[in-house]
């Protein structure tokens, strides 16, 4: 046997080694997949309900706010302005709604609020205390 088959050989058999560790930590590892997936399938309602109730339905005028997300591709710049959009219609329904609360209604950060709130202040501003304010629409 030549020395470059010999060392051939010798790889093999460490890859294999490595394989057969390789197997056994994977039969360890399927009974916490499977109880992972069970506890996934026990929370997928409760996840549908709370989607259901994060779903915001927004009103022709809502939809007719002007914004511009320019340094955005296409996808994300939709996604930005339907967010805004969201932002102005919750603070149509409830003007005294906290950043929180508009954070939970639309599944973001709290952060993200803050910026978008930044590029609407031609459109809303906060009147009154930060605590204690509420919003209001300019027109």
């Amino acid at each position: 046997m030549s020395p470059e088959t010999a060392k051939n050989v010798t790889r093999n058999y460490e890859m294999s080694q490595e394989t057969e560790t390789n197997v056994l930590r994977n039969e360890e590892m399927s009974p916490e997949i499977k109880t992972n997936v069970l506890r996934n399938e026990e929370m997928s309602p409760k996840t549908e309900e709370m989607s259901q109730e994060n779903d915001i339905e927004l009103s022709e005028e809502d939809l007719q706010v002007p914004l511009l997300a320019l340094e955005l591709n296409k996808r994300e710049r939709y996604k930005k302005n339907k967010r805004q959009q969201g932002i102005v219609g919750l603070i149509r329904r409830n003007s005294k709604i906290t950043i929180e609360e508009l954070a939970e209604k639309l599944d973001v950060n709290e952060r993200t609020i803050h910026r978008d709130m930044e590029e609407l202040k031609r459109i809303v501003e906060h009147v009154g205390l930060s605590k204690g304010g509420y919003w209001r629409i300019k027109t």
